[in-house]
């Protein structure tokens, strides 16, 4: 079970007609869809962020994944998708911060940054978005079909 989650995300504002097209489904329909289309997106980072996590246990890429949030404020949709780790009953997510900012040891060392996060962000973040569009594009397609709208 999961004790917390902690990682980066990409906001994309303004995707413009995609945004004026959910708003007309129902509730329901868009988070089920934006979600599934979130997940689709954000699995390149994610795994670009498994690749290059700092290897000395190998638990802290088991520990990374990612969460997807849908929803409507009002009747504007919304959604985010972030990838981070996640502190296990192993906590084998607990120090990812850590790795990938550095910090200071008790000993007062300074431990060098190892970053994974947001390399793999700047890496996959482009072919996120890209995806996220192309996925939510043709779900609208196929969503607007089954209701006749098309």
């Amino acid at each position: 079970m999961a004790k917390g989650f902690g990682g980066f995300g990409i906001e994309i504002e303004g995707m413009g007609e995609l945004i004026k097209a959910m708003e007309l489904f129902p509730e329901k329909l868009y988070k089920r869809s934006f979600k599934r289309a979130l997940k689709f997106a954000i699995t390149p980072v994610t795994k670009a962020a498994k690749r290059k996590a700092p290897k000395k246990s190998g638990r802290l890429k088991k520990a990374l994944t990612y969460k997807v949030r849908a929803g409507k404020a009002g009747n504007v949709p919304y959604g985010s998708a972030a990838v981070g780790a996640v502190n296990k009953d192993d906590m084998s997510g607990r120090h990812a911060h850590l790795l990938e900012l550095g910090f200071n040891h008790k000993s007062g060392k300074r431990v060098s940054a190892q970053p994974f996060l947001r390399p793999a962000i700047d890496e996959k973040g482009e072919e996120a978005i890209n995806r996220l569009n192309d996925k939510m594009a043709e779900i609208l397609h196929k969503e607007a079909n089954s209701l006749g709208w098309l």
